[in-house]
């Protein structure tokens, strides 16, 4: 049996993959990669793995389609998405499926560095047990752990005896693990795996849900009997949009959270800034906005965050990929090439953020892989020594 936590990256870079494979290998992790969603899926009936990275736009198969593909067959690993530039809304749906969480291309490594050691811990916390995977061999169904199904619910019940278990987005959850869990909720007693005598529990359940669950009870989607077992006190937290007064401490909590992260002290945010937070219409919720004040806390450098830096749909964008201060302006005169001038824009973006390559690319409009392209061409010429 391994000892490591296995992950597999998913993307139809495979530099990327290579990248993130190596990064995560030097952590103790297994790693295993696949260019895309069909290629994962062969390797997820094969093997056990207890976190998957994806890309969310592949060919063959998407990462969406993956990941519904899994959540159908039963299983219910663990999932982080990478998302590019336009594709938020994208990743918000993802989220709804069942999706872990979600980080914006470019990223830098110790962020997903991070991302990857707080799913794990999360877990782990949830299924009250810390073994890692197992290779299950040909399995005809997506195993994700070395536990079963019922373990899994076993193991979080257990360690939630005498207090509360929130069952999050309940909606998703696989029809075998729904048979089991209105099992445990009907006796409110578990037996654990290898064990032979039954455990009473004294548990509060709070399960969540972004759908209409009795249109899904009535489309045959989710358990009926499981339903009316849940649905014992029904609440409705109104979307974002609904509650703008929840916006101004949300932001500060963002802003402060980001900033930490950053090691950067705690931004201001312009009354701009602050009114058009409060007026857009949030599709994506609360996720939405800690995205945006993610990406504004990085744009806006050492300036406070202006309604400029927020980048919402609809809303006027920065009007240059570079600081407009009038000392750090770039000039170009006739007779130089193009080559030239995106040469220099390149060197003196990357100068103003201290040689950060994620920054910087964020800030020029590019992929950090086409930076990284472009500062390659530029070595190989001999036109830079090193960057």
């Amino acid at each position: 049996m391994s000892t490591q936590a296995r992950i597999l990256v998913v993307d139809d870079d495979p530099e990327l993959c290579e990248i993130l494979s190596e990064v995560l290998t030097r952590l103790d992790f297994d790693v295993k990669t696949a260019l895309d969603g069909q290629e994962a899926l062969d390797l997820l009936k094969k093997d056990g793995f207890d976190l998957v990275i994806t890309d969310l736009d592949m060919p063959v198969v998407g990462g969406l389609t993956f990941l519904r593909k899994v959540r159908r067959a039963g299983g219910d690993i663990p999932f982080i998405f990478m998302t590019g530039h336009g594709t938020v809304e994208a990743a918000v749906e993802a989220m709804k499926c069942g999706a872990s969480d979600f980080v914006q291309k470019p990223f830098p490594l110790n962020e997903m560095k991070a991302l990857v050691s707080g799913v794990l811990k999360r877990e782990q916390e949830k299924s009250g047990y810390k073994e890692p995977s197992e290779k299950h061999g040909s399995a005809p169904e997506i195993i994700t752990r070395n536990a079963t199904m019922k373990h899994l619910i076993v193991g979080k019940f257990e360690l939630a005896d005498t207090g509360t278990l929130l069952l999050d987005e309940i909606s998703e959850m696989a029809p075998t693990l729904q048979a089991k869990l209105l099992r445990v909720l009907q006796e409110y007693e578990i037996t654990r795996l290898g064990g032979k005598n039954p455990i009473k529990l004294n548990v509060r359940v709070v399960a969540t849900t972004n759908r209409d669950l009795d249109k899904d009870v009535q489309e045959g989607r989710f358990r009926e009997d499981l339903f009316y077992r849940l649905n014992v006190i029904p609440l409705r937290i109104p979307p974002l949009r609904e509650r703008r007064e929840d916006i101004p401490f949300l932001v500060s909590h963002f802003v402060k959270k980001a900033c930490q992260r950053d090691g950067k002290p705690v931004k201001d945010l312009t009354v701009s800034a602050m009114e058009t937070l409060q007026n857009h219409d949030w599709k994506g919720n609360v996720r939405e906005l800690e995205n945006t004040i993610e990406r504004a806390v990085l744009i806006s450098m050492n300036d406070p965050i202006d309604r400029e830096h927020l980048l919402l749909p609809g809303e006027a964008q920065l009007p240059s990929p570079l600081p407009s201060q009038p000392d750090e302006t770039l000039t170009f005169h006739a007779g130089h090439t193009i080559r030239e001038v995106e040469k220099n824009m390149i060197l003196h973006t990357l100068g103003k953020v201290d040689g950060n390559r994620t920054h910087a690319a964020k800030m020029l409009g590019i992929s950090i892989r086409t930076l990284r392209n472009k500062i390659n061409e530029y070595r190989e010429r001999g036109e830079i020594s090193d960057v």
